[in-house]
């Protein structure tokens, strides 16, 4: 990795640890409600360069944010729900912008931390939230959908289907939307 990529990584790294301090200074998960959404997307950043530069992950210091941070995930289990529940009513409201592209963003966040944190039970937290919060994408993404690639952030990786979504992944819209 390039010298700007590893102070880039670091930064973010950097802010991870902030926002996952405020969460744990806040005794109570309203209480908590802004620091988990930007921890998310710290997360979600994070997420996107990693992907970027997958030897990243080999970092040292990536490696032992991790360990702290998935250490953590259990405690906060009931934020992350929380912050999925959320998600989700965003898809029963009315839209104006690019409430797609925040949807998107949000479910990508959450996979993130999934898949950073894979050895805790996620299947239990996924089976209840996350598969109804993909079911309710599936349903406003018929008309919502079909970003621009240029829309779609470099390092999402093509199993965040809700990016390109009604579309496979990868398909480019043929510009009728």
């Amino acid at each position: 990795m390039t010298t700007s990529q590893l102070q880039t990584l670091a930064k973010l790294i950097d802010e991870s640890r902030k926002t996952l301090a405020a969460i744990n200074a806040k005794p109570s998960l309203t209480g908590r409600f802004g620091e988990v959404e930007a921890f998310m997307d710290r997360i979600f950043d994070l997420a996107l360069e990693v992907h970027r530069h997958p030897n990243s992950r080999d970092w040292p210091e990536f490696v032992g944010f991790l360990a702290n941070c998935c250490s953590q995930m259990i405690d906060l289990m009931g934020d992350i729900q929380q912050f999925a529940s959320r998600t989700e009513d965003q898809l029963y409201g009315s839209w104006d912008y690019d409430e797609w592209l925040e949807v998107c963003k949000r479910r990508s966040s959450l996979a993130f931390l999934m898949e950073f944190c894979g050895d805790i039970n996620w299947p239990s937290f996924c089976g209840e939230y996350c598969a109804s919060l993909d079911e309710q994408i599936r349903a406003k993404g018929k008309e919502e959908g079909y970003l621009k690639a240029e829309q779609i952030a470099e390092g999402i990786p093509s199993t965040h289907w809700w990016w390109w979504y009604p579309l496979p992944p990868g398909a480019e819209q043929d510009g009728s939307h």
